[in-house]
């Protein structure tokens, strides 16, 4: 319970510091369990939620009634500027061989005559956190809270509890979370009996983290879980995105034969 408490703390010190806080809420389970935990400051907090196109079915259903059932204002809703098909006309098939994976090192994606392809974290800032952070940015936020953590991915891991960009944007931001295991995540979800989204009843029981976007290749046993679950929406991405991924898979047979020769 010392997590719970600590995080209770850290929370009422944001609210007496800060005038316009903002959460951001992706309707996952670390999301919700942080405006769970703001249930004291309903009237304090804006909600922040992007509603990525080709997100998982039921997510957004299910942030609102979450926001009306703890007594939270409407959720300020943003979309992403570029939809899947626009970006990867402009950028490529996001893929996960393409180096960057939340290390905080993120080239933007180059077309060099060849097959045109992007990495997903390159996806995931262009359409997924830009369109998030201009939202913030237009409320005037002056305190941002998320509800990532430090086992999240590498850059979250480096990255304090606190970060102060005051001086570049106009705000502090805040993980409250940060130091939570999954496995506290799950514990604070069933005591508080948490309504998640549909398709949390099987990700619950799985060890890795799926994307936000239902149309994502760059984890496989998502993709398994999509070919059973929503065989239409995996039909069309294999349509889009297996042309694409064959020819990255024969460019690096082709790269390794090379190093081999050598």
């Amino acid at each position: 319970m010392d997590h719970i408490d600590a995080t209770r703390a850290q929370l009422e010190g944001i609210m007496a510091q800060h005038t316009r806080p903002v959460i951001w809420v992706s309707g996952g389970k670390d999301s919700l369990t942080l405006l769970h935990l703001l249930q004291p400051w309903p009237a304090r907090v804006t909600i922040l939620h992007n509603a990525l196109d080709g997100g998982f079915p039921g997510v957004e259903e299910n942030l609102a009634h979450c926001v009306e059932a703890w007594g939270f204002g409407p959720a300020r809703v943003v979309q992403p500027m570029l939809t899947l098909d626009a970006y990867v006309a402009q950028y490529g098939w996001p893929v996960e061989v393409v180096p960057t994976s939340m290390d905080g090192v993120n080239p933007t994606p180059f077309y060099d005559g060849g097959v045109k392809v992007s990495s997903w974290w390159h996806c995931t800032e262009t359409r997924q956190l830009l369109p998030i952070l201009l939202g913030s940015y237009a409320l005037q936020a002056d305190a941002v809270l998320t509800g990532c953590r430090a086992s999240d991915a590498p850059l979250f891991a480096r990255m304090t509890a606190v970060n102060d960009y005051r001086d570049l944007i106009g705000w502090v931001r805040y993980d409250p979370l940060k130091a939570w295991s999954t496995a506290e995540i799950w514990a604070y979800v069933e005591a508080h009996q948490i309504q998640l989204p549909p398709h949390y009843a099987e990700k619950r029981h799985t060890t890795y983290e799926w994307p936000d976007c239902l149309a994502c290749t760059w984890q496989p046993e998502h993709l398994r879980w999509l070919k059973t679950h929503h065989p239409d929406v995996s039909t069309d991405v294999w349509a889009k995105a297996g042309p694409t991924l064959h020819a990255v898979k024969q460019a690096l047979q082709a790269y390794t034969a090379r190093l081999e020769e050598t």
